[in-house]
């Protein structure tokens, strides 16, 4: 019996998380779901097309550049050539919002207690992104790699928070795969504060 109630007070926490993490995303949307392409989108989903299919836009100069993001490519690389890069661009963005939307919830619930306070800190962030120089094209704005790291790096603060050091650890490597320059100084940030 009691281990029937513990699955159930589990799965009933899941599903406040996930609608909580849905909650987010869809905050995170509606401060950055500005028209196709952004800033750095022609440039990500161009090198993932041209990851997979080589012979697309063959002799690109740009293209042809030695590729500092392979795991965006090659995750990416598929769906860009499937879709019209515009199409492709959005099925990224609501990837990303929603990969951001999981790190940020989970990094955001040991600071703050309640859901609507973890919900209104959520507001808070992206409209401080969108409206401030902290480059929220970088974290919430179009499908590329630093959108992805920036996931992984606040699961790895949340993970850190948790006291989770291993785990915060591997999950600011999984960033710096995605991205080397955020998840590296995430890193380097983790090694700090844990020092």
């Amino acid at each position: 019996m009691a281990g029937e109630s513990d699955a159930g007070a589990r799965a009933g926490a899941a599903g406040v998380w996930l609608g909580e993490t849905a909650l987010v995303a869809l905050l995170f949307a509606a401060a950055a779901a500005w028209p196709t392409p952004d800033v750095n989108e022609a440039v990500y989903l161009t090198k993932a097309r041209h990851a997979v299919d080589p012979a697309w836009a063959a002799g690109d100069f740009f293209l042809e550049t030695p590729d500092a993001h392979g795991v965006f490519y090659l995750l990416f690389g598929p769906l860009a050539a499937a879709l019209p890069l515009d199409r492709a661009a959005w099925v990224g963005r609501i990837a990303g919002w929603s990969a951001v939307a999981c790190g940020f919830t989970w990094a955001i619930a040991p600071v703050v207690a309640t859901l609507w306070g973890r919900v209104a800190a959520a507001a808070v962030f992206s409209l401080a992104l969108r409206h401030t120089t902290m480059a929220g094209e970088w974290v919430l704005g179009g499908c590329e790699a630093k959108v992805f790291a920036w996931a992984f790096v606040f699961g790895g603060v949340g993970a850190w928070l948790r006291g989770r050091f291993a785990t915060a650890w591997l999950l600011g490597g999984v960033a710096t795969a995605w991205h080397p320059i955020v998840g590296g100084w995430a890193l380097v940030a983790l090694v700090v504060a844990r020092a």
